[in-house]
C-alpha cells in the first residue's frame, strides 16, 4: 500500500509539472517592457527655449528586439509631443499654445505632418483639450525635433516625446495581471518537484524486515 501511495505522489508531481508547462505565458510583456514603452523618447528642457528661443533634439524611432516585442503585443503607437510640468509626479501637461511653442519634426525624407493630439498620454492630464501634437513615423526613422518660442520666461519643465498608446491604462493592467499569473506556474513547479522527490525517497527507503534468530536445536 505504501509503495502504491508513493507512486501516486510521483505521478501527481509530474502532473503539476505538466500543468506548469501549459500555464507559462508563451509571449507577454513584463514591467521592464512597460517602463520602456511609456518612458519619454526625448526631452528638451524648457529653459533652453527661454534662454535661446529655440532648441532641437535628434531621436531615432526605436526598433530593437524589445520594441519589436512591444509592438507585437500593443501595436504601433503614434507619438506625442508636449510640455511636461515639473515635478513629473504631478503628471500635468502644459498647453503649448499658451506657451507659444512651435514644433517642427523633420525626417531625412522631409517634414513630418503634425496634428493636434486628440488625447494626452495616460497618466498625464491637461487643462486644455489639445495640449500637444501627434505624429506617426515608422520604426528606425531618424527625426530632428525643433522647438521655438518667442515668449520668456518659460515655466519649469521639459518638452517631451512620448509614445501615445491607445487604451494604455488597460494595457498596463494587463501587464500587471500577467506578472501575477507568472507566479502560478512556478508554484506548480515547486510543488511538483517536491512531490516527485518525496515519492522517490519513500520508494527507495523502504523499511527493512528484521529476521528473528531461531534458537539452536
Amino acid at each position: 500500500m505504501k509503495r502504491l501511495f508513493s507512486i501516486a505522489v510521483i505521478v501527481v508531481g509530474f502532473l503539476f509539472l505538466l500543468a506548469a508547462a501549459f500555464l507559462f505565458p508563451k509571449e507577454s510583456l513584463n514591467s521592464d517592457d512597460e517602463m520602456t514603452a511609456v518612458s519619454p523618447l526625448a526631452r528638451i528642457p524648457l529653459d533652453q527655449l527661454a534662454n535661446s528661443g529655440s532648441a532641437a533634439v535628434i531621436v531615432t524611432v526605436p526598433q530593437n528586439a524589445q520594441w519589436v516585442r512591444i509592438r507585437r503585443q500593443w501595436g504601433d503607437p503614434s507619438y506625442f509631443i508636449g510640455a511636461m510640468k515639473y515635478p513629473e509626479t504631478a503628471g500635468q501637461i502644459h498647453c503649448l499654445d499658451e506657451l507659444g511653442i512651435a514644433v517642427e519634426v523633420r525626417a531625412k525624407t522631409g517634414i513630418i505632418s503634425l496634428k493636434v493630439a486628440k488625447h494626452y498620454p495616460y497618466p498625464y492630464w491637461a487643462r486644455c483639450p489639445g495640449p500637444g501634437f501627434e505624429f506617426r513615423a515608422p520604426p528606425g526613422t531618424d527625426l530632428t525635433i525643433r522647438a521655438s518660442s518667442p515668449r520668456h520666461p518659460m515655466p519649469a519643465g521639459d518638452l517631451i516625446v512620448l509614445c501615445n498608446w491607445e487604451n494604455l491604462k488597460d494595457k498596463m493592467v494587463g501587464v500587471m495581471l500577467t506578472e501575477d499569473l507568472r507566479k502560478i506556474p512556478w508554484y506548480c513547479v515547486g510543488s511538483g518537484l517536491a512531490m516527485i522527490l518525496a515519492g522517490s525517497i519513500a520508494l527507495v527507503h523502504r523499511p527493512r524486515v528484521r529476521k528473528m534468530d531461531t534458537p539452536p536445536r
